[in-house]
């Protein structure tokens, strides 16, 4: 089972196959094409607050991300409706 979330990304203000997303690797800022391996930020204020001094950030924007969730061992539905094992060994 999918789910939508959604997440502020600082993005280098390019369109199309160019732009690129803020991402983090060993202590150090660089850009990525996948929005999925970028840095999601739930609050647009820390976005912006990591971004000010980054002149390469041109925008922040926020995006929608399909993702699945994970799921009981137990009886397979999705952890948060589990009624079986109320976080204990199947999560």
């Amino acid at each position: 089972m999918s789910e939508t979330v959604y997440a502020w990304l600082i993005e280098n203000g390019k369109d199309g196959e160019d732009i690129r997303y803020r991402g983090w690797a060993e202590g150090w800022p660089y850009w990525v094409k996948d929005p999925y391996k970028a840095l999601w930020f739930v609050r647009r204020e820390d976005a912006e607050a990591i971004s000010a001094e980054d002149e390469d950030a041109w925008r922040i924007v926020e995006h929608g991300f399909e993702v699945e969730q994970p799921r009981c061992k137990n009886c397979g539905a999705a952890e948060r409706d589990c009624t079986c094992c109320h976080g204990e060994a199947g999560w």
